[in-house]
């Protein structure tokens, strides 16, 4: 009997602790520009560092979320995009930021010698 419960304790104490890191991965990762803006206004600069993807991660551009940190300001607005990219055309994309799901606010064709920034 005493064995029983122990297993039920200790299988209830690793599915706490597997649920527990999703829970965090899905919850506290920024999935949109809103979040993303609170993750990065209110982190210190050692927790940008989770930010970045590890190939992605460069000190210039930390530099530059450092100084988004230091304007001690909110920004005047907020706006999310998706950048398409085919052969000769691409299409940037403003989607509605904070949204459970993504709605199209705007679309529009650019030339592929605006992506310069982007590559």
């Amino acid at each position: 009997m005493k064995a029983l419960h122990y297993k039920i304790v200790i299988t209830f104490l690793l599915l706490t602790i597997i649920l527990g890191v999703a829970y965090y991965e899905l919850l506290y990762k920024p999935k949109d520009t809103i979040e993303l803006y609170q993750s990065v206004n209110f982190s210190d600069p050692q927790g940008l560092e989770e930010l970045f993807l590890d190939d992605y991660h460069s000190s210039e551009k930390q530099e530059l979320l450092e100084e988004i940190i230091d304007k001690n300001s909110t920004p005047w607005k907020l706006r999310q995009f998706s950048l398409f990219q085919y052969g000769d055309d691409a299409f940037i994309i403003e989607t509605s930021p904070g949204t459970h799901k993504l709605k199209i606010i705007d679309v529009r064709k650019i030339p592929n010698e605006s992506l310069h920034p982007f590559n």
